[in-house]
């Protein structure tokens, strides 16, 4: 059995989406989660609700793979390590590109190395629970309010930029810290993700039209379990 499973992010994108990052304002909001998280930990500001409405399911493109992730997750079992879409929105230093190894070759099936064109590393160690968290910009543009990274499977939304330069930033995030931080993390600005789980499962259920095609909609909780790396990662 798998730990988690990571979500096609261009071969499944959907028509709409929303990161659905929910405050959770009041105590009873917040309470409200503990049956249902596995670590029965409490956010304090907030947690990652995301709904991918309308996924094309199309049967000469995707829908082997489509019903591959439905029969592994078997509803809510395995928790899925979601993108988090944000149209190019991000402290971009330079575009993204494909590049080969330093002798021009390529791996076997023709692909090459993906590279991100912005770099950016924790410069501070944090605690979980903590909101706020300095960055040291290896390569990365201007970091502004609404801009969304990741941490190892976990998600956070920039809420203010308290100091920045060319070097560093210190900002406030969105929800606290769910893991520690450590100096040389990697703060993912370009594909960030976080480790979800279905809340129904009964909605990947999908009816096909005339077998070819489905549009299911499907709708997320964050798993705020810390991120323990498993062998291979």
């Amino acid at each position: 059995m798998v730990a988690y499973l990571e979500w096609p992010r261009c071969l499944l994108m959907p028509r709409h989406y929303a990161s659905g990052l929910d405050p959770q304002e009041t105590p009873e909001e917040r309470m409200s989660l503990t049956g249902r998280l596995s670590n029965g930990s409490v956010p304090g500001l907030g947690i990652w609700r995301p709904k991918l409405v309308e996924i094309p399911v199309l049967r000469r493109m995707n829908q082997d793979v489509y019903e591959g992730i439905v029969a592994q997750l078997h509803g809510r079992d395995v928790p899925v390590l979601l993108p988090f879409y944000h149209f190019g929105r991000y402290p971009k230093a330079s575009e993204p590109s494909d590049t080969t190894f330093s002798n021009g070759q390529t791996f076997e099936g023709g692909a090459g190395f993906f590279v991100s064109g912005t770099t950016a590393l924790i410069a501070k160690k944090a605690e979980a629970g903590t909101v706020f968290v300095c960055i040291k910009k290896v390569s990365c543009g201007k970091i502004r309010p609404g801009h969304a990274f990741s941490v190892g499977w976990h998600l956070y939304q920039v809420r203010f930029v308290e100091e920045q330069d060319d070097a560093t930033a210190k900002v406030q995030i969105r929800p606290e810290l769910r893991d520690d931080i450590y100096i040389r993390d990697e703060v993912e600005f370009v594909r960030p993700v976080v480790m979800v789980t279905v809340v129904n499962g009964a909605a990947f259920n999908v009816e096909m039209q005339f077998g070819r095609y489905a549009a299911p909609s499907l709708q997320f909780i964050e798993n705020t379990k810390p991120h323990v790396p498993s062998e291979g990662e």
